[in-house]
């Protein structure tokens, strides 16, 4: 090797007019230059001694067109990111030294600071990552060989927020080897559609938050670019279905999930609400007196059964109830007399039950007509 001269001793004899090929392999370790263009070769031999020349382009060697994909498309929306691409052939990076650049367009909204435990390439933290405008610095702390796939995960966490306008957008990447800044294919940052809802009663009605009257909910929906997107519900874990009319919600603890969606397919983030309703009142038993019961004591206990976690009154007067709902009460009467039971269920839902009881302590009299009873 002589400046840009390679001298080659031939290992075998060569004859006139065979054609020859000449391999150097890549171990040679010879470099294209740093700048795209078109260079001259020449060859010759020591028995062919005129050069012949060729022409060869050198290009640059650029990263592929990087795939982008966003957690949500939604105007004014935090976000998730990752892009895709491949390293080219002189894209090789160095670990902890070399950078990979991801350029924002405008509107998009980006932290002050990032930290690196968000952001991964090739699953692996990034070593560090700089904010700079629009621009993202992230330097991997692995490294990648040239033509290697390289994907880049930015979590949600990050908070970098979709821009305010709808319309299209396109993300750049480059690589501080390869530094022709490269596009991303246009993406659509969109107005999804708007469920509003409404509900009656519009506030629970009972206590505890509960609804003690069944709600109605009414959803409907908006979109700048359809008429009559259309909304889709469920309830728990159900599966969605289309919404076409007032939904009444079932007794019991259950959560309404809700959403619209354009007939662009641009799909609402699934919003919820949540439902405790209670429209039955506790049932009361009572086991003891029967109703319009004639006693023969005015001592007694009035014994029974309601809804478990009930409060329970019997004319007025608390009385506990077990936690299977058994409830007793004592009480007293001097003749006919009227028991007001209330019972009320956490919900606020109440029953009542008027139990009627009288007395009789007067023996029966007992008359014999036959036989006649003997004088002496």
């Amino acid at each position: 090797v002589s400046s840009d001269k390679l001298t080659i001793t031939t290992p075998v004899d060569i004859s006139y007019s065979t054609n020859v090929t000449v391999v150097i392999a890549q171990a040679a370790n010879i470099k294209n230059p740093s700048s795209s263009g078109t260079y001259s070769f020449s060859l010759s031999t020591t028995k062919d001694v005129v050069p012949a020349s060729a022409n060869l382009p050198i290009v640059k060697s650029t990263i592929t067109k990087p795939v982008v994909q966003l957690t949500g498309y939604a105007i004014n929306e935090v976000i998730g990111v990752t892009v895709t691409f491949q390293a080219g052939s002189g894209g090789a990076l160095t670990a902890n030294s070399d950078k990979i650049s991801i350029v924002f367009p405008a509107g998009f909204v980006l932290p002050s600071s990032i930290s690196n435990t968000y952001v991964k390439v090739n699953n692996s933290n990034a070593t560090s990552v700089i904010k700079s405008g629009q621009r993202i610095d992230i330097t991997p702390s692995i490294n990648i060989l040239a033509n290697a796939t390289v994907a880049i995960v930015i979590d949600k966490a990050v908070s970098i927020k979709n821009p305010g306008s709808q319309g299209d957008y396109k993300l750049s990447v480059y690589t501080s080897k390869e530094t022709t800044q490269i596009d991303s294919d246009t993406f659509k940052i969109v107005i999804l559609p708007t469920t509003t809802f409404f509900v009656t009663p519009q506030n629970p009605d009972g206590q505890n938050g509960y609804y003690i009257t069944t709600p109605k909910v009414t959803l409907t929906a908006t979109s700048p670019v359809d008429v009559s997107p259309v909304i889709y519900y469920y309830f728990d874990t159900g599966n969605p279905q289309v919404y076409s009319g007032v939904i009444s919600v079932p007794d019991g603890m259950h959560t309404l999930y809700y959403y619209a969606q354009d007939k662009f397919q641009n799909k609402e983030v699934t919003q919820s609400k949540q439902f405790k309703v209670d429209t039955s009142p506790p049932a009361i038993t009572v086991t003891y007196p029967q109703q319009n019961a004639i006693l023969n004591t005015k001592n007694f206990t009035i014994t029974g059964t309601t809804e478990t976690g009930a409060t329970l009154t019997i004319n007025n007067n608390s009385v506990s109830v077990g936690a299977n709902g058994t409830f007793s009460y004592d009480a007293v009467i001097s003749g006919p007399q009227t028991f007001t039971i209330v019972a009320r269920d956490s919900a606020g839902n109440t029953k009542q039950f008027v139990l009627n009881v009288s007395l009789d302590t007067t023996p029966p009299i007992l008359n014999v007509s036959e036989p006649k009873a003997l004088l002496v």
